[in-house]
């Protein structure tokens, strides 16, 4: 034997986790003198267990044949991910749209149903759900509605519905592989296969997400019924839960029955964090939408229109790290590949996009820069960087809605000013490239404005661009030096601006930044601006106010 595969990183990663680890080849004999071929002949190399296993020797890739000497370092190296079959899991369906009493009937627990099975599926058409039977669905299978998957989930046939979704009792399971290496001993060639185990490990939290993203292939809920804003002439949305520190990270949405459901509340939905350039290809080349297909299921599941926030923006977590400093072509080149993944993965499924975050002048300047100079510079309009983003964007994503966002936008004339210009020169080069206006109206911005104040700001944007206005960023605190108590603050504190955004002609849709207490965004520095605790306790009066008003609100 002259060759010995070991382990020298760990390799013990959690099912549907993104990894990229690497495995030490022991060359036992000195008389190796080149690596002629390597390829996996069994494993997980393909369908939705996909692993890429490469060679490198002294940390480059391999270039066979490759020379190699008793001093070479040889790794395999290997990335990807395993949506991974549990043998235990159960998971069961019907075909789209038979009705509750089907479902029943087909997967009750009453064992006098069981003979009726074949009946039912025989004299049952399939059809659209009506909105009685949906709301039974909500309650007798809460998976219908609320994402909760499965071992191979993304091998479940087209135009089903899952009823039922439960995590087997294994917590680990090892993967076998098999690779062949041959390499040249003393003048001779020789073949050696070798075989390893990964380890995938299956926690409790991961389950529903995944039984969720696996379901939103399949499944789509045309509106949101339970929503605040269900039948409404405007969107009303938010972010799942975000800190700032949560940039890698972030927390499961809330879909527990009786709990701060959020389909209970809102029709839009877009993740804080992870969908931003950095955190999802910290690695050129090496794509991980995890956080983006959960945002995904949790939409397509609910009816909830999906948002994308970013595609690209100054602040570190705008764009990868990799990306600074490259040629015009080059940052061109992987800013196109970036908007085209997304596109490829989600396609028309993202109803609207946050395209160019926060470019007003005195807050990212360093990386607005980078992205001006890199995306090709001022050029003869003034704006040729943006209006090219625009372009790209609006190339891979045709049919959704972009706009420009920043912060400062209610309550400093010069921000509005500067991205009124921008969106100006984006519009005057092609209308349709450019559909809206993202204000942001965080707390430190927006909580001691009147509600004329609040109008004359949208106004002047309005008249500045002609464009429809979209709320992006809203959050409330009650934090004040009155001495009054924080919930009855932010409450009135809601009842003024809320009304001035909402009733605004020219708003299309308002998106809160956090509705759970403890893990809004800037709850660590000291802000609540959450309306509900996770476990459906702690309503703040301001969320109280919030329903009663979206009762009347048109």
């Amino acid at each position: 034997m002259s060759i010995t595969i070991t382990n020298i990183t760990a390799q013990d990663k959690n099912r549907s986790e993104f990894f990229d680890f690497t495995k030490e080849i022991s060359l036992d004999d000195a008389n190796i003198t080149e690596i002629t071929a390597f390829s996996l002949v069994s494993g997980p190399g393909t369908g939705t267990d996909t692993v890429a296993i490469t060679l490198e020797v002294d940390d480059v890739a391999a270039s066979f044949p490759q020379a190699v000497t008793a001093s070479s370092v040889v790794k395999m190296r290997l990335i990807g991910k395993y949506d991974h079959a549990f043998t235990d899991d159960v998971v069961k369906y019907v075909p789209a749209g038979l009705s509750a009493r089907t479902k029943e009937a087909v997967f009750g627990d009453d064992p006098s149903t069981t003979d009726v099975v074949e009946t039912n599926f025989e004299v049952e058409a399939e059809r659209e759900l009506t909105t009685e039977e949906f709301n039974t669905e909500k309650e007798n299978f809460p998976s219908i509605v609320v994402p909760t998957i499965a071992n191979n989930i993304m091998d479940l046939p087209e135009g089903v519905e899952l009823i039922k979704a439960e995590k087997g009792s294994s917590t680990e399971v090892d993967v076998t592989y098999t690779v062949s290496i041959t390499y040249t001993l003393s003048g001779a060639s020789t073949t050696e296969s070798k075989t390893f185990t990964h380890t995938v490990l299956n926690p409790e939290e991961l389950f529903p997400q995944l039984i969720g993203r696996a379901a939103a292939q399949r499944v789509q809920v045309a509106d949101n019924l339970g929503a605040l804003a269900y039948k409404k002439s405007k969107l009303l949305g938010s972010i799942n839960t975000a800190q700032m520190s949560e940039i890698q990270t972030t927390r499961p949405f809330v879909t527990e029955l009786n709990a701060a459901n959020y389909a209970d509340l809102w029709n839009t939905a877009v993740a804080g964090n992870l969908c931003k350039w950095q955190p999802v290809e910290t690695n050129q080349g090496q794509f991980d939408f995890s956080g983006a297909d959960i945002l995904h299921a949790q939409c397509k599941m609910n009816g909830i229109k999906m948002l994308w926030h970013t595609l690209i923006w100054g602040a570190d977590q705008g764009t990868p790290d990799w990306w600074e400093g490259l040629s015009v072509s080059a940052s061109k080149s992987a800013f196109e590949t970036w908007c085209s993944k997304i596109a490829e993965r989600y396609g028309d499924d993202i109803y609207g996009i946050q395209v160019l975050n926060e470019i007003a002048t005195g807050h990212q300047d360093t990386g607005t820069t980078r992205i001006i100079n890199q995306l090709g510079g001022a050029g003869t309009s003034g704006y040729d960087w943006a209006i090219y983003i625009f372009e790209t964007a609006r190339h891979y994503f045709p049919n959704a809605k972009l706009w420009i966002n920043d912060f400062g936008m209610v309550s400093n004339q010069t921000v509005r000013d500067e991205n009124c210009a921008v969106a100006n020169a984006i519009k005057n080069h092609d209308p349709n490239l450019i559909d809206a206006m993202g204000m942001q109206s965080h707390y430190f911005n927006i909580n001691d404005l009147t509600a004329a104040q609040i109008t004359a700001a949208i106004d002047d944007v309005h008249a500045q661009t002609g464009l429809p206005i979209h709320i992006t960023e809203l959050d409330i605190s009650g934090t004040n030096s009155d001495g009054i108590d924080i919930d009855t603050k932010q409450s009135d504190r809601y009842q003024v601006i809320f009304p001035a955004l909402w009733n605004h002609p020219n708003v299309e849709r308002i998106t809160l930044w956090g509705y759970i207490n403890t893990e809004n965004w800037r709850f660590g520095a000291g802000h609540q601006t959450g309306l509900i605790n996770r476990d459906g306790t702690g309503e703040r009066p301001a969320l109280t106010w919030l329903k009663g008003f979206m009762e009347t609100a048109t």
